[in-house]
């Protein structure tokens, strides 16, 4: 029985055993299957994966593009180029699609090929039958290098450029040119600008070939010059007679103008009154002294008022002078009843402040330029004897109705200008005389500055009276005055000899620092 047992637990052992590595071997087998399988997949994908090689430049000397090949989605690009030396070696593919690059290089790779280069630039590279696209460019460039340039070529260009701008043909200008008149002020300007020099003229009106062949400027100068040889000096001359009257309506206004301000400034009145005071008061300050009885001083001394300071510095000569003008007038004004220092300063203000417009005339020839005042006559008469000159020179069958407009024109400018330069000489005399008026011993210089220094003193007046009036509003809102005139403590100023000059009846000194 025992032996029977034994038996059993033997076959059963045996048996377990053999089980365990019968399974150890078909686990075994399944993991090498496993793994052959993986083996296998990752080479058969492998071999369907695009491999893409590094782009390869194919750049060689002299080489240009010739051919495009792309592929059914239009990602893939591939770009023949047809070289010098005949072969075709390299070619730059350039992928569209950003992809893992695969560094395996395997034979049995489907992208992988080698292509038949003389085969491939057979089929799709292709040769030209034409003229490059260069080439036709270069041509088409090279073309106007063929019109005929007289100009220099810079010049010629901008010429080129004002006669595009021009809105009337050459027939019409011609046509304005023989009868003098027919353009507008704009048009002349443009066409005196392009005005040819007289060597550039000559060469032009030389010029013997096709005309067909010179370039823009060139051909219109040529056309026009041949039909009128003068054409530019008689589109001066009609310029001329466009700008005549604004500039002789000029001049005249100017002069009535600065005859208006002498006047102005002989009438008297409250600006007399300014140089009084001011006169009185240098006398005053100066009293004691060589400077202590001046008969009048230069009027270069109105712009320095201001920069004279009382002893406190709190006012200055200028301040006191206007407030000392304005009270003399407003007591003038209410002479009738008495009234207080403060309501005769607002009763006489206002006639100070009148002086700006009083003497509008003189504050306007100040802006008057004295060179165009003297020379525009000069100058005008000048233009009208060169014309005159042009219009002799010329014979009948070529000036000859551009003459017949223009004559009377500048018979009528001869005449208007002989007057014209009467009233400027009488103007003048009149400044003159205004200025020895003013400054006794004064000679020569430009007169007008007399009108620039009272101009200057007139802003300076103008501005004291906003301040003073400013500041009697201020002093009107606060407390109510008192019954009785508070004492002033007189206002002290410093010697003035360092600010004005001597000038004496009949003399002036040579400085202007001496009262």
């Amino acid at each position: 029985m025992a032996t029977h047992s034994r038996t059993i637990v033997e076959v059963v052992a045996i048996t377990a055993t053999i089980s365990v590595i019968l399974a150890g071997i078909v686990f075994y087998l399944i993991y090498r299957l496993r793994l052959a399988r993986g083996a296998d997949g990752g080479k058969r994908a492998s071999s369907f994966r695009r491999e893409f090689p590094p782009p390869v430049d194919l750049r060689q000397r002299g080489a240009a593009l010739k051919g495009v090949i792309v592929d059914e989605e239009g990602m893939d690009v591939l770009y023949l180029r047809k070289l010098e030396s005949g072969c075709f070696s390299k070619v730059w593919y350039n992928p569209m699609m950003e992809e893992e690059e695969i560094t395996e290089q395997t034979e049995y790779s489907f992208w992988t090929i080698r292509v038949d280069d003389e085969l491939m630039e057979a089929l799709f590279g292709y040769t030209d039958q034409k003229p490059s696209e260069r080439n036709k460019n270069s041509s088409s460039i090279a073309a106007p290098s063929t019109q005929i340039f007289i100009l220099h070529p810079r010049k010629s260009q901008n010429t080129a450029i004002v006669i595009k701008s021009l809105q009337i043909s050459r027939r019409e200008i011609v046509e304005a040119a023989m009868e003098g008149r027919g353009l507008n002020a704009e048009t002349l300007e443009k066409l005196t600008k392009i005005c040819p020099t007289q060597e550039e003229t000559t060469k032009i009106l030389q010029f013997t070939g096709d005309p067909a062949k010179l370039a823009d400027a060139e051909a219109f100068l040529h056309h026009i010059l041949r039909e009128i040889p003068s054409a530019f000096v008689r589109f001066n001359a009609m310029l001329f007679r466009e700008s005549y009257e604004p500039e002789i309506l000029h001049l005249k206004e100017s002069l009535q103008t600065c005859e208006l301000g002498c006047n102005e400034l002989r009438s008297g009145g409250v600006f007399f009154k300014f140089l009084e005071a001011i006169l009185k008061a240098g006398n005053r300050l100066n009293a004691g002294t060589n400077w202590g009885n001046a008969q009048g001083f230069n009027l270069t001394s109105l712009r320095r008022l201001s920069d004279v300071k009382s002893a406190d510095g709190k006012t200055t000569l200028l301040h006191f002078v206007v407030e000392q003008v304005a009270k003399s007038e407003g007591k003038r004004k209410g002479e009738e009843t008495e009234m207080e220092e403060r309501e005769s300063l607002m009763l006489g203000l206002p006639a100070v402040e009148a002086l700006n417009a009083e003497f509008c005339n003189v504050k306007r020839a100040a802006r008057v330029d004295y060179e165009g005042l003297t020379g525009t006559c000069e100058a005008l008469a000048a233009r009208v004897d060169e014309i005159k000159r042009l219009l002799r020179r010329g014979d009948g069958g070529e000036v000859g109705r551009f003459a017949a407009e223009m004559w009377g024109f500048l018979e009528g400018c001869e005449e208007e200008l002989i007057v014209v330069r009467e009233e400027e000489r009488r103007v003048v005399e009149l400044m003159r005389k205004t200025n020895v008026y003013y400054q006794t011993g004064v000679k020569g210089g430009n007169p007008l500055q007399l009108f620039v220094m009272v101009k200057d003193f007139l802003e300076s007046v103008d501005r004291v009276c906003g301040e003073i009036r400013k500041k009697l509003e201020k002093k009107r809102g606060g407390a109510s005055p008192p019954l009785s005139p508070t004492p002033r403590s007189p206002v002290r100023f410093q010697n003035l000899q360092n600010y004005f000059a001597t000038q004496r009846l009949g003399t002036s000194s040579d400085s202007d620092d001496d009262f």
